[in-house]
């Protein structure tokens, strides 16, 4: 019988990175002799740092502004409060636990603003965060805490039950950290109250960050095929996505002053790459994310009324809901400028209505990408409105091509013909975890596979026309 040990795997798929991939990164200047699909803006610089370096420069410009708040129990974190907690959570975490650098905590939370916090603090402690739907079941939470190595879970006390059974049945030694959503929330027995480990200081050092291309975040994808796989999300994978997402052409936010603050509504799951990526960009600027555990209509309607949300993260069923539920007034909306919409194609009949329902133009903005490349990878522009129902063109310092279904030679297509988008770009994951194979067939001639069926007109913009494999895509 042959054993192959996972660290064997795990070269191969750094092997394999560097292979195939590892052009990718040079999208922006080298010189590409193949027909393809550029981005009409200028390359944008990627700096040279970390993530959660860049997070921490960027928060601390916003320091007694409110950067998370939840629109249900108004619990809030300044920016300073952030960045404070972070800190206490990383030297604890590494102090209590001791966990290695590169380890894995997992997430098996709702939308809540501590999710910031332990982000920040997790990235600090160099270690690496996997998400876990809060939908799912008992066996597909033993799954990813199995695939994944990890090691610590951060959870609630109403999703505990369910993740000790995983963790039983997996026979997983796991840390437990458990965030209180209410004051009458009381830490399980063997549980760590994530509250003594953000509020109290520790006099430990700390340690050399982690490298540009070191794993970060390990969302799990189906791909092309119906298996969950971990996507390798690195430091220059989120640093080249953020700064793509804030280029001038595309720049949406509006940073904070001394007199004003944007404010995005969140209902789209933390857990998703979408709104975990999106929230982080934004909060960059100094916006305050207002999030909501989940949807309902009501809670929903009352949050908009209330915070009068600048931008919105949304996917076309909440589009909608916004354009048609009775009890959303239009003056509820009165600040709104922006939404962005993911997961499916938005017709333009429904983009009409939405402006209708306002009364004034806004930018609706069909962005697409996959886990596969973090978050977006063709954008509109913020003021684009002349091709309704497209989701734009590539992002700075991204490539990509339409090929017929199965040709092996990667050829691009002329205009108005319909076949799967390839991509290439700084913000491509690193690799499947663990699955050199799997990485490998999600590669042609190292172009990303995304698997979905698109086409584009002679001015270059893209429109999707239907996934190729049978899943589905949730960035």
């Amino acid at each position: 019988m042959l054993v192959i040990s996972r660290t064997l795997i795990r070269n191969s798929c750094r092997n394999t990175w560097n292979v195939l991939f590892m052009n990718h990164r040079g999208c922006s200047s080298e010189k590409i002799e193949e027909d393809c699909l550029r981005s009409t803006e200028p390359p944008v610089k990627i700096p040279k740092m970390t993530f959660v370096e860049l997070l921490i420069t960027k928060f601390g410009k916003y320091s007694n502004k409110v950067g998370v708040e939840c629109g249900i129990t108004q619990r809030k974190y300044t920016f300073d409060e952030i960045l404070l907690k972070s800190a206490n959570l990383n030297k604890n975490l590494r102090k209590k636990l001791k966990p290695q650098r590169g380890d894995t905590i997992a997430f098996l939370l709702p939308n809540m603003p501590e999710i910031p916090i332990t982000v920040v603090g997790a990235l600090l402690a160099a270690l690496k965060i996997t998400t876990i739907s809060i939908l799912y079941t008992k066996d597909e939470i033993k799954r990813q805490l199995i695939d994944s190595e990890a090691k610590i879970l951060v959870t609630t006390s109403v999703l505990l039950p369910t993740a000790v059974k995983a963790i039983a049945e997996a026979k997983m030694n796991l840390h437990i950290i458990t965030i209180k959503t209410k004051n009458t929330d009381t830490t399980p027995s063997g549980a760590i109250d994530w509250s003594e480990l953000t509020n109290t200081k520790s006099d430990i050092p700390d340690i050399e960050p982690t490298a540009l291309n070191d794993t970060i975040m390990m969302p799990y994808s189906s791909g092309t095929t119906g298996v969950p796989k971990g996507v390798e999300l690195t430091n220059y994978v989120f640093v080249s996505n953020m700064t793509q997402f804030h280029s001038p052409d595309y720049a949406i936010s509006e940073p904070a002053t001394a007199t004003h603050q944007d404010i995005s509504l969140v209902v789209l799951p933390l857990f998703h790459v979408y709104g975990f990526a999106c929230s982080f960009f934004m909060m960059t600027d100094g916006v305050k994310i207002v999030t909501l555990p989940k949807f309902k209509p009501v809670d929903y309607m009352n949050s908009v009324k209330t915070y009068r949300p600048h931008t919105l993260l949304l996917v076309p069923p909440l589009v909608m809901f916004l354009s048609s539920f009775p009890g959303v007034k239009p003056e509820y909306l009165s600040s709104l400028r922006t939404i962005y919409c993911s997961g499916a194609p938005l017709g333009a009949s429904d983009e009409d209505r939405m402006r209708e329902r306002i009364g004034k133009p806004i930018s609706i903005l069909q962005v697409y990408g996959l886990t596969e490349t973090i978050v977006i990878a063709v954008m509109p522009h913020s003021v684009q409105g002349k091709y309704p129902g497209s989701m734009g063109k590539p992002f700075p310092n991204t490539l990509l091509k339409v090929i017929a279904i199965d040709d092996n030679a990667g050829k691009h297509l002329p205009p108005d013909t319909t076949g799967e988008l390839l991509i290439k770009g700084p913000q491509v994951m690193k690799c499947y975890y663990n699955e050199p194979e799997k990485t490998r067939d999600a590669f042609l001639n190292g172009w990303l596979r995304s698997g979905d069926l698109v086409t584009y007109n002679k001015d270059g913009m893209l429109y999707i026309k239907d996934a190729r494999r049978i899943f589905k895509r949730m960035a």
